[in-house]
């Protein structure tokens, strides 16, 4: 998707998160939704090679979320119960 800054891009994936998270499917089904900086990422892959899956969990855990989210994305992401939200 594509906007100028403030025009509610960010405003937006929020908004499906939180629906998909309160099981509203938007036609997508049981999904876990999973709400990403984009420019994060990017800054991870300029120091090193990590695959998406890794950095979620390294990110969120870098935010104080005490779960195991490593074993949860895997099986999330291996059989496809994923929206992946990169802002």
């Amino acid at each position: 998707m594509l906007g100028d800054p403030g025009a509610g891009k960010t405003t937006f994936l929020k908004y499906v998160a939180v629906r998909l998270a309160l099981g509203e499917a938007l036609n997508l089904g049981t999904r876990l939704p999973v709400l990403l900086p984009l420019s994060a990422y990017a800054n991870a892959l300029a120091e090193r090679d990590i695959p998406l899956g890794r950095f979620i969990a390294e990110y969120y855990d870098s935010r104080g979320v005490d779960l195991p989210l490593q074993p949860m994305l895997n099986e999330a992401l291996e059989r496809g119960g994923t929206v992946v939200l990169l802002d």
